[in-house]
C-alpha cells in the first residue's frame, strides 16, 4: 500500500508480514512502514529504509485472525511513527489509505459496519 501525504510531498510504502507456521514462535503479524524519498525507485516493499514497524502477537490458544492482526500492527506502528498531536493528521491520512485499500466500508456509508444483522 502506497501513502502520499500532500502537505509534506513524503511517499510511504506500507505492507504486512504475516508468520503463522514456525517451530517454537507464536503466529505474529508484522507492519513495516517505510519512506520512499525522493530519487528512490524501489522495484517492491523492501528496498527503502523502514521508518518503523509494529507487532501483534496471537496467544497460543486463539486463533491466527488476519485482519485483526493487520490493525493492531498498523495502529502500533502508527502511533510509534507519528505520535502527538502534530501526527493527527497524518495518522488520518494512513487510515483513510488503509481502509481503502482493504475496502471496508466506512461506518454511515452503508449503514452496516459489517456486514447486515442477523
Amino acid at each position: 500500500m502506497r501513502v502520499f501525504l500532500e502537505n509534506t510531498h513524503r511517499l510511504f510504502a506500507v505492507y504486512f508480514k504475516y508468520f503463522k507456521y514456525f517451530a517454537d514462535v507464536q503466529p505474529l503479524t508484522e507492519c513495516i512502514i517505510e519512506e520512499i524519498l525522493p530519487g528512490d525507485t524501489p522495484v517492491r516493499e523492501g528496498f527503502a529504509p523502514v521508518l518503523v514497524s509494529g507487532m501483534a502477537v496471537c496467544h497460543e490458544n486463539d486463533n491466527f485472525y488476519r485482519a485483526l492482526g493487520r490493525k493492531i500492527a498498523f495502529t502500533r506502528a502508527l502511533h510509534r511513527a507519528f505520535e502527538g498531536e502534530p501526527g493527527r493528521a497524518t495518522r488520518a491520512a494512513f487510515w483513510r489509505a488503509y481502509l481503502h485499500e482493504i475496502k471496508i466500508p466506512q461506518h454511515g456509508k452503508t449503514g452496516y459496519l459489517f456486514g447486515k444483522p442477523a
